[in-house]
């Protein structure tokens, strides 16, 4: 049997496989992920491939005189731009910041189609968040909208933006590919995203964490002494 999970440990996100084998002496395998360089190069080659198709679509349109597709280009932006913001999340250090909402979806509109509007319903709120991961959170919330009009409201907890209640219409499956894609990061500000057809819910972290960065794991964060164990 193979499990990937998630652990918190000292206010960092670390992500672990482990099998299970059965037989006369059941064994577990544990194994942390080592996969993070790779992943970088991935995704790299992924924007790449993006701007090529980006540059071949002008291209076409300039050598065939094809009439401007103003929805094929958006899409094709978003996805760039959607990219772009996760390679620069692999590149540089995650820092928290207390980050203004409606600043935010300011820089956020630029993702919305033609006929889209996003409207913040009630105080001006404040966030502490890892703005880049807030930043891309909600750029696929919107790149997943197909309304008209997208209205936020926030939840004010123990004097702390933790509820955030998003209402409109949404591709839930284009939305779903996307948290899939960037989970890890999610989990870092996140604590559950509950989404439907017409409206999304963000619960968020009481603590931001980091990821895990130290794979060897020295002994004295376990208090783990080598000793020979007899049965």
């Amino acid at each position: 049997m193979n499990h990937s999970i998630n652990i918190k440990f000292d206010k960092q996100l670390m992500s672990v496989d482990f099998s299970i084998f059965f037989g006369n002496q059941p064994t577990i395998l544990i194994q942390t992920k080592e996969q993070h360089a790779e992943f970088q190069n991935e995704e790299v080659q992924k924007v790449c491939q993006l701007y090529l198709k980006l540059l071949t679509v002008f291209i076409k349109i300039i050598k065939k005189k094809i009439p401007f597709d103003y929805n094929q280009f958006h899409n094709l932006a978003n996805k760039v731009q959607i990219q772009e913001i996760i390679t620069s999340i692999q590149s540089q250090q995650m820092k928290t910041k207390i980050i203004n909402l409606q600043k935010s979806l300011l820089k956020i509109e630029k993702f919305c189609s033609a006929n889209t509007t996003i409207q913040l319903v009630g105080l001006d709120y404040f966030i502490n968040t890892i703005p880049k991961i807030f930043y891309l959170l909600f750029a696929c919330i919107v790149d997943s909208s197909t309304s008209e009009s997208i209205i936020i409201k926030g939840q004010i907890i123990e004097n702390q933006l933790k509820l955030i209640k998003i209402q409109g219409q949404f591709d839930i499956t284009k939305l779903n590919d996307y948290t899939r894609r960037i989970k890890s990061y999610l989990l870092i500000i996140c604590k559950e995203i509950k989404a439907q057809q017409f409206s999304i819910n963000l619960e968020f972290n009481d603590e931001i964490l980091q990821p895990f960065t130290n794979i060897k794991m020295p002994q004295l964060h376990f208090n783990y002494s080598k000793k020979k164990f007899t049965q």
